[in-house]
């Protein structure tokens, strides 16, 4: 993984608590319904405004969502299909959290 992608502080919500979670670069939760993790991607970015990412995976690991605020107020969303274990999860996270600067998040 890219240097760039160390400093990030990826905080896996149901590990955390709500200090933990405010001072998160980046939040990772697991739903069974992906309709439901999406909702959560996008209210938990506004619940935690010092949050750059916001993401969810199925906990059989079949998907992961993902969303990076964007100063802009746009969000650039990240989807992954197929074998997504925690580690790949994590990664993927941090590296879109790794984004934000070179997309002006």
């Amino acid at each position: 993984m890219p240097s760039c992608c160390d400093d990030v502080v990826l905080v896996h919500w149901a590990d955390a608590d709500r200090g933990a979670r405010q001072s998160a670069d980046a939040l990772l939760a697991e739903h069974d319904d992906q309709a439901e993790g999406l909702r959560w991607v996008s209210r938990t970015l506004g619940e935690f405004p010092g949050c750059t990412v916001a993401a969810t995976r199925d906990p059989g690991g079949r998907w992961l969502v993902s969303t990076l605020k964007l100063h802009n107020g746009r969000p650039l969303w990240m989807f992954l299909r197929g074998s997504v274990d925690k580690a790949t999860a994590a990664g993927a996270v941090r590296l879109l959290c790794s984004l934000a600067a070179e997309v002006g998040g």
